[in-house]
């Protein structure tokens, strides 16, 4: 299943907090198998971007790696610190 569909279908801009902090954690499974950035990172990346200013949403660690790893390569922040 390509990660980006997974999340777009699961998310695609409806994200509710109680629901889909659950959800999130399913991406732990898909993100272990992650061995290469690829063109699906321009998609993944943004998207779990926009939920990191979102104050009760929880990132499971390969998440926070995840999107930690991706920040540091693109050279754009995450938005932890701005989160409400």
């Amino acid at each position: 299943m390509d990660i980006v569909h997974y999340v777009d279908g699961q998310y695609g801009g409806r994200f509710l907090k109680g629901r889909g902090n659950a959800r999130l954690g399913e991406l732990e499974t898909i993100l272990e198998y992650r061995e290469e950035i690829n063109e699906s990172d321009f998609r993944l990346y943004p998207l779990l971007r926009s939920l990191t200013i979102v104050n009760d949403i929880r990132f499971g660690a390969k998440t926070r790696i995840y999107l930690d790893f991706m920040s540091a390569l693109s050279g754009v922040n995450n938005l932890f610190d701005q989160a409400q």
